[in-house]
């Protein structure tokens, strides 16, 4: 693992996880450590506050706008909550398939399978980045394929054709597997690096090489190549230099160039332009990489239309290393064991370079789903004596919930999670007991309040597992994503369970505060609420279907249940709109809502607005008044300032939500409160209802 907050490099112990249906878990062998990727992350972590902003100029500008719309106290925890989850390390591993998903149809238990799996004994991968070794290429060879396929990627993008004049600059452990996979491609190669050992090694494989620190751009272009340049360049190496341009200089008039490493792209025009040039930056394995669809879903692309996806690279790099085209012995530098490879490796990164293998086959772990770590559990400190389990351990429970349960000195026994982060998250709350499956809180009949913050298609199965456990339930917005699952809860709420869903803008002081000065006759209530929701790419989780059950369901929930509070109302009568379709995982919506007592409520939920512009704006008109929050952080009457504010700092409500949620009989959570939230998550699938179906929907009717 690697802090990214004080560059600490350390080994940590966690439960074996357990594969999705989409996965496959390895029992691993070896994995070959990046000299580049992995020298970069330590480097970033030890580099001090200044020196990371300096590096990510594009994310300090975001901490800026944050600063600017959630206040400078909100924007330092947030920052601070990022900084100190840290990172597994690693991507090339080799191993034994220990369990596959019920998906995984291509390999079977025992099969030998390089995969980009962490430096880990037991390692994740996805079905599509786990790929089967010939029996005739050994462990140590195969670690090396996933580097191999970063190379072959950008040999792809080259679209070389036998017989081709091909530089390949920066002789590390990528431009050597490069320069072999372009020879078995029938090209003449050159190698270029002012390294003096990456050029003796990559002789060494019969690579031709030249010191790119001796000749000029222009002297290859007339000397080597006899004036008329190389036919493509392929730069693999990672340099502030300009070598681009470099590269430009020694193409041959509508030349190719592409870019696997990290380089200045400081392009000169004039140069491209009097040659035609294309330029291209490679993404890693190839097609499919940082697609969710294909990697989290398993959805392959046809080969029909994608011939090569990053998995088909990976398979073809171990057939060039079956047929003897790729050898890595020369390649090779130091070996560890897996419980030495600190000292041995990221304790001395002068020394990290060429090929770095862990070995796993000594180390004598114990190894289970469940681990117990020594922490000190604090007292109960409130007379309820709950003792909490918590199902989940994203960005949002390490941001919001474990800080806010820590301030109001809740007991957390048990967490559940399959993020690399939750050992250090359960040292940090004093939580004794992690596991990666949900029976270690389900079946302990020491905790009585499980709180449920996974993906939010697991929400509703996960609710009704706690509460036919005897749970009481805190459930992270939304409730549930389908109306099965909110029938099977709406009975057993019914039948006396306790679950509170995670709508906390109700709690938040400034609501409160509205809902006095609002009385008791809201009949004459119009609300108009505008959020500024921001853009999430179509490919995220929470725009799936099946996981995430879109934005409208995951996070207009939300919004809903505030204008409900401010009613005190049911809500008879729904419309809603969306922009261009009826496609009810729209994000850009118009939504109108009719209340039993005559209130009406509009949410505008728009997600191609600017990020500059703060997120919420609510406005409640009743009795010749005009109520407003502004974005959580002010609260203002007829538009005169009042003086009910925070410091300019954004209170959403968690502060006083969780405060309530650790009390004995809190006044919050009574029987009214729990029929609100079904009503709230009810309305919700209406409101998807009404947009599937393009009309408007009475509630009474579903």
């Amino acid at each position: 693992m690697q802090s990214l907050k004080d560059g600490t490099t350390y080994l940590e112990t966690l439960p074996v996880p357990h594969p999705s249906a989409q996965q496959v878990l390895i029992k691993s062998t070896c994995s070959l450590v990046s000299p580049g990727t992995e020298k970069m992350l330590i480097q970033f972590g030890r580099s001090s506050a200044l020196q990371k902003a300096q590096q990510q100029p594009d994310k300090l500008q975001q901490v800026f706008q944050k600063i600017k719309n959630e206040g400078l106290f909100s924007t330092l925890e947030t920052v601070q909550n990022k900084l100190d989850q840290p990172i597994a390390l690693g991507y090339s591993n080799v191993g034994i398939v220990e369990e596959l998903g019920s998906a995984v149809h291509h390999l079977s238990k025992g099969d030998r399978v390089v995969s980009n799996g962490y430096h880990a004994e037991y390692a994740l991968a996805s079905k599509h980045l786990c790929c089967k070794i010939p029996d005739n290429v050994d462990d140590d060879t195969a670690a090396f394929a996933i580097i191999a396929a970063i190379g072959l990627q950008g040999v792809r993008l080259l679209q070389v054709e036998l017989g081709e004049k091909i530089v390949v600059i920066g002789l590390g452990l990528i431009g050597i597997l490069t320069c072999q996979i372009l020879q078995a491609n029938g090209c003449e190669v050159i190698g270029m690096d002012n390294n003096e050992n990456a050029l003796e090694k990559a002789n060494l494989l019969g690579i031709t090489t030249y010191h790119s620190g001796k000749i000029s751009g222009s002297d290859m272009f007339q000397h080597v190549f006899g004036g008329i340049g190389a036919d493509a360049v392929i730069i693999t190496a990672s340099a502030a230099a300009p070598l681009t341009n470099y590269a430009a200089e020694i193409c041959r008039k509508r030349g190719r160039i592409v870019l696997v490493g990290v380089v200045s792209n400081e392009l000169d025009r004039d140069l491209f332009y009097k040659k035609e040039l294309r330029f291209q930056v490679a993404c890693s394995y190839g097609p499919g990489r940082y697609d969710p669809v294909y990697e989290e879903q398993g959805v392959d692309y046809p080969i029909g239309f994608v011939r090569w996806t990053e998995s088909r690279n990976i398979e073809a790099v171990l057939q060039l290393m079956s047929n003897g085209k790729i050898s890595t012995k020369h390649l090779l530098y130091r070996q560890s064991e897996f419980d030495d490879v600190i000292e041995n490796f990221y304790s001395k990164l002068d020394e990290l370079k060429w090929g770095n293998l862990i070995k796993y086959h000594s180390t004598n772990h114990s190894f289970s789903s469940a681990i117990q770590l020594q922490t000190h559990l604090p007292k109960n400190t409130n007379s309820r004596n709950q003792t909490f389990g918590v199902i989940g351990s994203g960005n949002f429970a390490t941001a919001v919930i474990f800080p806010q349960l820590k301030k109001n000195g809740a007991v957390v026994k048990s967490l559940v999670s399959k993020q690399n982060t939750s050992a250090k998250t359960a040292r940090k709350y004093g939580i004794n007991n992690i596991s990666t499956k949900n029976e270690l809180i389900l079946s302990d009949q020491e905790i009585n309040t499980v709180i449920i913050c996974n993906r939010h298609a697991a929400h509703g199965p996960t609710v009704l597992d706690a509460i036919n456990s005897g749970k009481r339930v805190f459930v992270e917005k939304p409730l549930c994503t389908n109306e099965n699952d909110l029938a099977e809860i709406k009975n057993k709420i019914s039948l006396g369970a306790e679950v509170i869903v995670g709508f906390n803008r109700r709690f938040s002081p400034h609501s409160s505060k509205m809902n006095r000065l609002l009385g008791n006759d809201r009949s004459g209530v119009a609300i108009n609420y505008l959020i500024n929701a921001g853009f999430i790419d179509p490919s995220h989780w929470i725009q799936d279907p099946e996981q995430g059950g879109g934005r409208l369901i995951g996070e207009v929930c939300h919004f809903v249940d505030l204008c409900n509070y401010f009613t005190q109302s049911k809500v008879v009568e729904v419309n809603a709109v969306n922009q261009g379709n009826n496609n009810s995982l729209s994000d850009i919506l118009s939504i109108q809502l009719k209340y039993l007592n005559g209130a009406i409520a509009s949410i505008q939920y728009f997600s191609n607005g600017s990020k500059k512009y703060p997120k919420e704006q609510l406005q409640v008109f009743d009795k010749g008044k005009v109520y407003q929050i502004d974005n959580f952080k002010t609260f203002s009457i007829n538009g005169s300032s009042s003086p009910f504010q925070f410091l300019n700092q954004m209170d959403k409500g968690y502060r006083i939500q969780f405060s309530e949620l650790t009390k004995e009989n809190s006044p919050f959570f009574n029987h009214q409160y729990y029929q609100d939230v079904i009503h709230s998550t009810e309305v919700t699938f209406a409101i998807k209802k009404s947009l599937e179906q393009n009309t408007r929907i009475r509630i009474t009717e579903m």
